[in-house]
């Protein structure tokens, strides 16, 4: 700035010729110092539109109202776009410099501009809180139709006074049925509230959805917002519509563990086995993400806990994955059908749960990813997984769905140890495989004590 006024808005004549900024005087000379804004040369006129956008600008962003008014005098377009992609009463707006937007709008800037994003000044007035603000572009309103996008907005960030002031406006109707619905899901999903009940005391749809189909109810049981979903259910929200994944708020708070939603849910008589588009039900996606309590509660509510999803994987196959010793034990006293937990269970070494599921009558016999749970386990090379199905009396010499048996897979592997234990168990060494195989053949050179423990002149008892 030099005598108050920004550098942009001065211009330097010599003998009535415009000096530009970069131009060099070789001797001193005397010059003019003039203000832009009532400067009559028609070179400074020419760079007005170059100029314009900067000083508006300067202006509406520093929310410096001398300089407005000089810039609205030199009869600047109100409604040039910034180098920041906005109009000045845009920028104005997204940063609280009513008075400012009062002036714009006085010398008749268009309230209904939009910036790259499509966002009018009201739009981001209302994201940012300026009540004021919001009010001063209200009573200026030509009749734009953008109040739906300012009040999902306004609910997003929480501020009600706002919000309040939108619905109250009756302006742009047709919006607020379009974005009112997305108001209150966002109000919802961000845990306002106060907000919640603003528009529903305002008339807006309890059970609309937004363009991915969640209800408010979904997103605040997704959320945790355990007051919102208490308050929405209260009034008579429908605890079973279906999002775009097919999911219910039940399963929402579920997925998420969210008990206190779950609970809430469950007293209002949600729809406990409704299952998703990949088939997972509440329990399954509990169960999947290791949330105990919710599971717990599922199971109470008598949840069905063999439902299988698209990929044929129960809760309990989950749990057995995951190593989730606490709800494989729930489920199994539930009466959950172990099917292929044994398999994932041997697969990750899970010693407790493998024991849970051999006492509960799991099958050893039954093929999961190509594996038993004696070829997975021995794959493995878990030692003592394998001695545990060996005392249930798991097959050695079953062959998987690759047509391989336990020992040739400890073979591969090299897990002599292994190979020891299923010698020992009278495992059968010259079975050949699908490929024409033996366990011989598949120990490496690597392994020369499996190579030996298995060459046909092998004279050790393992027993």
């Amino acid at each position: 700035r030099l005598h108050g006024y920004p550098l942009c808005l001065q211009q330097l004549l010599h003998n009535g010729n415009a000096l530009e900024d970069a131009a060099k005087l070789d001797e001193a000379m005397t010059v003019q110092l003039v203000l832009l804004a009532v400067c009559d040369t028609a070179q400074a006129r020419a760079n007005m539109d170059e100029v314009a956008d900067e000083l508006v600008e300067y202006a509406a962003g520093l929310g410096n109202v001398e300089t407005l008014c000089l810039l609205l005098e030199a009869g600047v377009d109100t409604d040039i776009v910034g180098g920041r992609g906005c109009t000045a009463l845009i920028l104005a707006s997204s940063q609280g410099h009513t008075e400012i937007a009062r002036l714009l709008l006085a010398a008749g800037a268009d309230e209904r501009k939009v910036d790259r994003y499509g966002w009018t000044a009201l739009v981001h007035a209302s994201e940012e809180g300026h009540l004021e603000t919001v009010r001063e572009l209200l009573e200026a309103s030509s009749g734009s139709d953008d109040c739906g996008a300012a009040l999902i907005r306004a609910c997003e960030k929480g501020h009600i006074a706002i919000a309040r002031m939108l619905v109250a406006s009756g302006r742009g109707t047709a919006s607020f049925r379009q974005g009112g619905a997305c108001a209150l899901v966002s109000a919802a999903d961000n845990g306002h509230l106060e907000i919640a009940k603003l528009l529903l005391e305002s008339g807006f749809d309890i059970d609309a959805t937004d363009e991915d189909d969640h209800t408010a109810l979904s997103c605040a049981s997704h959320r945790g917002h355990t007051e919102v979903a208490h308050m929405l259910l209260q009034a008579c929200a429908d605890p079973d519509i279906l999002n775009h994944f097919g999911r219910t708020a039940l399963i929402c708070a579920s997925d998420r563990g969210n008990v206190e939603s779950a609970g809430l849910l469950l007293q209002a008589r949600a729809n406990v086995n409704v299952a998703d588009k990949d088939g997972d039900t509440a329990l399954i996606r509990a169960s999947e993400q290791g949330h105990v309590q919710t599971v717990r509660l599922l199971l109470r509510a008598g949840i069905d806990t063999n439902i299988s999803n698209s990929l044929r994987h129960t809760s309990i196959h989950y749990a057995s994955e995951n190593g989730d010793d606490e709800t494989v034990r729930l489920l199994l006293e539930a009466r959950a059908d172990p099917g292929t937990a044994l398999v994932v269970a041997c697969h990750g070494g899970h010693i407790d749960i493998t024991r849970m599921l051999l006492h509960a009558g799991a099958h050893t016999e039954l093929v999961h990813r190509h594996y038993t749970a004696l070829s997975m386990a021995s794959s493995k090379g878990h030692v003592q997984i394998v001695r545990l199905l060996l005392d249930a009396a798991a097959d050695t010499n079953t062959l998987d769905s690759s047509g391989e048996t336990a020992l040739m897979e400890a073979s591969c592997k090299g897990h002599g140890d292994v190979v020891k234990l299923l010698l020992g168990a009278k495992a059968d060494k010259d079975i050949v495989s699908s490929s024409g195989d033996t366990a011989l053949s598949y120990a490496s050179a690597k392994n020369p004590e499996i190579v030996r423990l298995l060459s046909p002149d092998a004279s050790e008892n393992f027993s």
